[in-house]
């Protein structure tokens, strides 16, 4: 096989690492290099996936006693509009009812995210937060899209 057709299937990624010692005071034999092939970066990647979730996917959602969603309204992703989900039954991807704008308009909104907070690390004070008012049905999200 040629190079070209070698680069197609497979690529390599070098990979610079410095050592520490285990009582973090000198480096251990200066930088070193490792060379990873598509299936090693692969496997690389996946491991240190697995190590980031377990270490951080609680912080990632929170660890607090008040269940917050973030919603975007239908048409896009990621507003970061915060609803407090009283019945702890909402999941990211589905789709829920809530009052929204200055005219408190009761509309469709999608659950983009889900985040455990305390009061004092909260979004916006639960005193004053806005809740979520139920589940969206699916005939009610097919009739939303519809108009």
């Amino acid at each position: 096989t040629s190079r070209e057709e070698r680069r197609k299937s497979d690529c390599i990624m070098a990979i610079r690492m410095l050592l520490r010692s285990a009582d973090k005071t000198q480096f251990l034999g200066g930088v070193h290099t490792y060379l990873a092939h598509k299936k090693e970066i692969r496997a690389f990647a996946d491991s240190l996936r697995e190590e980031f979730d377990e270490l951080y996917g609680e912080r990632i959602h929170g660890t607090g006693k008040y269940r917050f969603v973030g919603v975007s309204p239908l048409g896009y992703h990621g507003c970061g509009y915060w609803y407090l989900d009283e019945e702890n039954c909402v999941e990211k991807g589905e789709y829920v009812w809530v009052r929204m704008g200055r005219h408190n308009t009761e509309q469709i909104v999608m659950v983009d995210r889900v985040r455990f907070c305390d009061k004092d690390d909260a979004p916006y004070p639960i005193e004053s937060v806005r809740r979520i008012l139920r589940k969206a049905k699916k005939e009610e999200l097919v009739e939303t899209v519809k108009e």
